[in-house]
């Protein structure tokens, strides 16, 4: 009698076995026909399609990866469209979520490039709006790593960007040791995408890479300059007046107004920063005009509420690269009785680039000392 029992019950288990083995088949038959029809469709149809596959839960989810990797255009566009509607239902707060990001940076090397940034797009899109699930950030920090060692400037510029949302997201704290290293890189793009999304990202919180911005005020794609000059313009622990002065006579009208608001949102007086803008002028002409401020500084004929040290400017003015600058500095500096000026006239005398410059500082150091 046991032993018709424990047939019995191994014909059950078998039956129950093989009743699941063909379930699951059935449901990897019906998610193959399904992702097929989907990677067929038109725009006309393609929604219906899409919602179908979600519902049909993991054996269809790694159909789509397949086909992303391999299909070709219209199934690869299809299947990350059916991709993004499923990480959107879910949310960032979820861990299938977190799951669909690993799997996409799994396969990303295998990615077109411009595939490549699709994904990299749909993802900064996904992780906006809220807090993001605990497996999160680390995929995202996969994908933002593997888009910083790409070749192509768009994949570059797209995980830049896509590091700036990350890490303003609460829980995103993880990923600040690889968004300053993608930074770091981005500030030295080829591309001005890739650098303007670097000064972005050098901005999030946590980040502190302000410091390494300060080339960028050279930049020669002027939307840099101006992303530039907005980052530093009130980081005045990073950079001092004197090194946004040049910004005063940039060949970008925003840059010049951008580098004036920042000035006096520094507290410049408005005939500093003018010196200033003329000190800074790619024209030697110009900058001697520096001089007029100072002559009537030291005749005492300057605005009263302006406080004008004509031996601060005269010391700058002596450092100018065009030695008939430096020559009319010099004179003006021995003219009058500034012997705080004395040893930068010796220091002249001694080191100027300029024999003219020299010969004419150590006569007027003569002059000074025989008087």
């Amino acid at each position: 009698m046991r032993s018709i029992r424990r047939i019995a019950f191994g014909l059950l288990v078998l039956v129950l076995a093989g009743a699941g083995v063909a379930y699951l088949e059935r449901s990897r038959i019906q998610a193959w026909h399904t992702v097929r029809s989907l990677c067929r469709a038109d725009e006309a149809d393609r929604e219906e399609w899409i919602d179908r596959v979600a519902a049909l839960g993991e054996p269809a989810r790694e159909m789509l990866f397949d086909r992303l990797a391999t299909g070709e255009d219209r199934a690869a566009d299809n299947s990350l469209a059916a991709i993004d509607h499923i990480a959107r239902v879910h949310g960032p707060g979820h861990a299938k979520t977190a799951d669909l990001v690993r799997r996409l940076a799994d396969q990303f090397e295998t990615l077109s490039p411009g595939r490549q940034t699709q994904v990299l797009q749909r993802v900064r899109d996904w992780l906006t709006g809220g807090p993001l699930a605990d497996p999160l950030p680390d995929a995202a920090c996969r994908l933002i790593t593997e888009a910083g060692r790409s070749p192509e400037t768009t994949v570059q510029a797209a995980g830049l960007d896509l590091a700036c949302i990350v890490v303003k997201q609460p829980g995103g704290e993880i990923s600040l040791p690889v968004a300053r290293e993608v930074a770091r890189a981005g500030i030295r793009s080829p591309s001005p995408d890739a650098r303007l999304h670097a000064v972005r990202l050098c901005l999030a919180p946590g980040v502190g890479l302000l410091d390494q911005l300060v080339g960028l005020l050279r930049d020669p794609c002027p939307v840099v300059r101006r992303a530039t000059i907005l980052a530093l313009g009130s980081a005045d622990q990073v950079i001092g007046e004197d090194g946004i002065l040049a910004g005063l006579n940039d060949t970008d009208a925003d840059v010049r107004r951008l580098t004036q608001i920042a000035l006096e949102g520094r507290g410049m007086k408005s005939e500093h920063i003018e010196m200033g803008r003329l000190l800074t002028h790619p024209r030697a002409g110009e900058r001697l005009h520096v001089l007029d401020h100072v002559y009537e500084a030291i005749r005492g004929q300057g605005t009263a509420e302006v406080d004008i040290d004509p031996g601060l400017w005269l010391r700058r003015l002596s450092h100018d690269p065009s030695p008939a600058v430096r020559v009319a500095a010099l004179r003006l500096m021995c003219k009058q009785n500034l012997v705080d000026l004395n040893d930068r006239i010796d220091q002249m005398a001694r080191t100027d680039d300029s024999p003219t410059v020299c010969q004419l500082a150590q006569f007027y150091l003569t002059t000074r000392v025989t008087r």
